[in-house]
């Protein structure tokens, strides 16, 4: 902004001047009317040549007076005079002034002129750099709605490698279970195998002991042919789990280079053994609901810039900033409150500031950060229902 002085007035200095001219105008002719009064005074006709009889003391008197008389007016001449030229020379000092002042108004004129181009090229400049900050203002405004649906854009890929994450764990655990079953194959396969041999091994010294147990001999040579063919199956299956497996490495490797979910492979059913029956539990809630553990939690996580407080309407929102609210961008994703659980300190701080409040007509919510919708995603992964309350701090509990 540039602030306006008060501008140089000249007229008023020359009236000024002029006032002081006729001033010692008028205080001359006042003194020329003194001397011309006193000039006249003085007889100028011929004396009466009539002789009179006076005394000689009062003619001399006269002489006295006249004498003294003319002193004074030869004084109040001198002194006159003296005025006048004093005058003359205020008179010539005052013209100076005159032409000075002139000069000086001159100037100043020129110095005001070129304050009012250099003032309007402030202001056009002004106007300028206004509309360059206002360009840059929408600028920083376009960028921070882009960087908001940045930030949403990353939370959803936070939440999508989450749940790839437990996918991944689980079809870990799967390979674990075929890896398992193909050790208790091997196993089995090692027993028949040792079985088999045993069994040759007694049939052969059977042959030789004896040669009437031929029926026996065949009896297990059938056996061992059985023996065989189970061999043969079992070590069928033991490549097809090894397949299996293969193809769960691969396609978990490709899991992990594309971060996708990854489909869950059907395998055949272990061999069934005896569970014992699992203890009875008590039954979760299902479902869940999120709340503060107090009006005091949400207003010091609000102060502290940890939630996000917001008021909307249909066609605005209105989020708390530094114990005010202020006008916002409405929020993708956020938990709705009822208005019974939401602070009276928020209900009134809306009235008070926005005439347009109905409590029928505002939803209320919060936005949490990513901190809190990680904790919140990992609890009812686990869980099928229960109460989620977020306490002092920010940490999140789960009450069934």
């Amino acid at each position: 902004m540039i602030a306006y002085r008060k501008q140089y007035d000249p007229q008023s200095d020359i009236e000024t001047l002029q006032t002081d001219i006729m001033r010692f105008m008028a205080i001359l002719g006042f003194c020329l009317m003194t001397i011309f009064a006193l000039v006249q005074s003085i007889p100028t006709g011929k004396a009466d040549a009539r002789p009179r009889l006076e005394l000689k003391q009062s003619l001399e008197q006269q002489v006295s007076d006249l004498q003294t008389f003319l002193q004074e007016l030869t004084d109040k001449r001198d002194q006159v005079e003296a005025e006048y030229q004093q005058l003359l020379s205020q008179q010539e000092t005052v013209t100076q002034a005159i032409l000075n002042s002139q000069v000086t108004m001159q100037n100043q004129q020129a110095q005001i002129d070129q304050l009012n181009t250099t003032e309007q090229q402030l202001q056009q400049q002004s106007i300028s750099n206004r509309a360059v900050l206002e360009s840059q203002l929408k600028n920083i405004q376009r960028l921070d709605s882009t960087l908001s649906e940045k930030q949403i854009h990353v939370d959803e890929l936070e939440q999508l490698a989450h749940s790839t994450q437990s996918q991944l764990t689980e079809v870990r655990r799967k390979v674990n279970r075929e890896e398992l079953s193909l050790n208790r194959i091997e196993k089995q396969l090692n027993q028949a195998s040792t079985t088999l041999e045993s069994v040759s091994a007694k049939v052969i010294q059977k042959t030789i002991q004896d040669q009437s147990l031929s029926q026996q001999l065949q009896n297990k040579s059938s056996q061992q042919q059985e023996m065989s063919e189970t061999m043969s199956q079992l070590n069928r299956e033991r490549l097809q789990k090894i397949k299996e497996l293969q193809t769960l490495k691969a396609q978990q490797k490709i899991q992990q280079a594309k971060r996708k979910p990854v489909a869950p492979i059907k395998s055949k059913p272990a061999p069934s053994k005896k569970v014992a029956a699992p203890a009875v539990k008590k039954p979760e809630k299902k479902g869940f609901s999120l709340r503060f553990s107090s009006d005091n939690v949400l207003t010091t996580l609000v102060k502290r810039g940890q939630v996000d407080f917001f008021a909307m309407t249909n066609n605005q929102a209105y989020r708390v900033y530094n114990g005010a609210f202020i006008k916002a961008t409405k929020p993708r994703q956020y938990h709705q409150m009822a208005v019974a659980t939401v602070p009276p300190i928020y209900q009134n701080l809306l009235k008070q500031k926005y005439t347009f409040y109905r409590a029928n007509s505002v939803t209320w919510g919060v936005a949490l950060p990513n901190q809190m919708k990680r904790e919140i995603t990992a609890i009812t992964s686990k869980h099928k229902g229960g109460d989620l309350v977020i306490q002092s701090g920010g940490k999140i509990l789960l009450e069934q």
